[in-house]
């Protein structure tokens, strides 16, 4: 896998990651305000960026607060599969107005809050989708 940026095929994955944000913005019709909490960065082929504990050079997720009130993540979702929302789940991850919460796209699939976060998928540098969802997806 080549460390190159722009990927084959990035601009796919960047639209699907800003379509994402912007739908996790959004107001339920009838419901209370969905916090503002969007993917604000990506990395879909960490050759060198960034290690994680393991020294792994995983790929990675960034979600930010874009809000000024402290918000949980509980029962939020990312997911690399259109099909299956509720693919992983964060755990009860307090985000403050503004703060970035780190999520490494691994596969090795760790949620405990208070420790370093790991999605049970990967990302796919030739354009798959990911997507963040809301515990109502």
């Amino acid at each position: 896998m080549s460390d190159v940026w722009p990927p084959k095929h990035a601009w796919r994955f960047a639209f699907a990651l800003l379509w994402a944000g912007s739908v996790a913005r959004a107001a339920a019709p009838d419901g209370p305000q969905a916090p503002a909490v969007v993917i604000s960065e990506f990395m879909a082929s960490n050759a060198r960026t960034l290690a994680d504990a393991d020294g792994d050079f995983s790929d990675w997720i960034e979600l930010q607060n874009l809000g000024t009130e402290a918000t949980n993540l509980d029962g939020w979702f990312l997911t690399d599969d259109a099909s299956l929302l509720r693919k992983w789940r964060l755990p009860a991850v307090r985000v403050s107005g503004g703060g970035l919460v780190l999520v490494f796209a691994s596969g090795k699939d760790r949620a405990v809050a208070g420790q370093e976060l790991h999605t049970s998928f990967r990302l796919d540098a030739d354009g798959a989708t990911s997507r963040w969802s809301n515990r109502m997806a």
